[in-house]
């Protein structure tokens, strides 16, 4: 058994090594320094941390760095280096799909100019750290609508097998996209939800603030679509503060309630002045917390909750009109990536979600999250 082991072990470094030989010919960023390191991170095994882990270190601004700068590096290479088994090579050959690789490549060598280890961080140093830190973030910020862009162009959903196999390849591009721009927002966040907040994690996020946040503006975009929208019905019995990261909460919140008002306004057109409300349940499940998001939407068969889990499941035109309308700008009708990024996003501290739903009737998602900041690890 050790012997196989350590053979498929020698075989795994063999191929890692002709896929960064392959990306040191072919790309402008990666020189033969980087491709050396991009080698030695990818041996590395990444480092989950806890909600709670996170918050400790990020009251030492020197230890916050000296994982961030060491981390981020190590997920990275994972990315770079897989991208060209990614994707096939009529998206790879996209402009915004070469921008995708880009990126991470830029990323990577920028965070390579900085020392690995540091005992204290001076401002000098923390000012061109943060610098970075945020045009990490941007970029990653537009991964999802590059790819979608690419993935257009290329024309290759209108073939089944290439569209099922771009199902698990978007989800680790997305899951591991992810988890570097965790750790971008635990050093620089982009936005947090009280000035006490150091980093994007809220020590005292309240969920009910997150729910009321995220149907606000789903119903925003459902009254300019169609002149109405349904209420919002929160019960709950249970604490419902606990360490969370806000806008993660906010966006799976968000795209489930974009298509709960959806189709309960379609279903119901004729009951415009006597909607049924979108209901919301929070209970607690040991040191887990349970929001149920019920909507008398009509339903789906089973065969279209399966469908409504892919990327690119929407039953929307796809048009130039929205390729920059991806899962974080969240237009009402977008690429169908609502309940797979929420997904990916709830999965990713250990929660679930699940869909169930009944045709004629309606529609429930169950999310369940680890309110316990110690249990809340990373799914890396």
């Amino acid at each position: 058994m050790f012997k196989v082991l350590t053979q498929l072990q020698l075989q795994h470094k063999r191929i890692i090594h002709i896929h960064i030989v392959n990306l040191s010919a072919f790309s402008s960023i990666i020189n033969k320094d980087l491709t050396r390191k991009l080698e030695e991170y990818s041996l590395i095994k990444p480092t989950a941390c806890t909600i709670q882990e996170f918050l400790n270190i990020s009251q030492d601004r020197a230890k916050l760095y000296n994982l961030v700068r060491t981390e981020i590096p190590v997920r990275l290479s994972g990315l770079i280096i897989n991208m060209p088994d990614y994707l096939p090579p009529e998206v790879k050959d996209q402009r915004t799909g070469q921008f995708v690789k880009d990126y991470f490549e830029m990323s990577f060598k920028e965070l390579e100019s900085f020392p690995k280890h540091i005992d204290h961080i001076d401002k000098k140093t923390e000012a061109k750290f943060l610098e970075v830190m945020t045009r990490v973030g941007i970029r990653l910020g537009g991964t999802t609508e590059m790819l979608s862009e690419a993935i257009l162009s290329s024309n290759i959903l209108s073939t089944h097998q290439k569209y099922s196999n771009l199902q698990s390849t978007l989800n680790s591009i997305f899951r591991q996209n992810l988890s570097v721009d965790v750790l971008v927002n635990v050093y620089k966040p982009k936005w947090t939800k009280s000035f006490e907040c150091i980093t994007f994690i809220d020590p005292k996020n309240n969920i009910i603030e997150d729910l009321e946040s995220a149907y606000g503006d789903a119903r925003y975009l459902c009254e300019q679509h169609y002149i109405n929208a349904p209420q919002l019905s929160i019960t709950s019995n249970t604490e419902t503060v606990f360490p969370f990261i806000p806008n993660h909460l906010y966006l799976i919140f968000f795209e489930i309630f974009k298509n709960s008002l959806r189709a309960t306004v379609e279903t119901h057109e004729e009951l415009s002045e006597n909607l049924p409300p979108v209901q919301v349940t929070l209970t607690s499940e040991g040191d887990r917390i349970s929001v149920s998001i019920h909507d008398e939407g009509g339903g789906m068969a089973p065969d279209k909750i399966v469908h409504a889990m892919k990327f690119f499941s929407t039953s929307a035109v796809l048009n130039e009109m929205s390729l920059y309308q991806g899962a974080h700008s969240s237009p009402l009708a977008g690429f169908g990536f609502g309940l797979g990024m929420a997904r990916v996003y709830t999965e990713y501290f250990g929660g679930t979600l699940d869909v169930t739903s009944e045709e004629g009737k309606g529609t429930t998602v169950k999310i369940c999250l680890n309110s316990n900041p110690d249990l809340a690890r990373e799914n890396v």
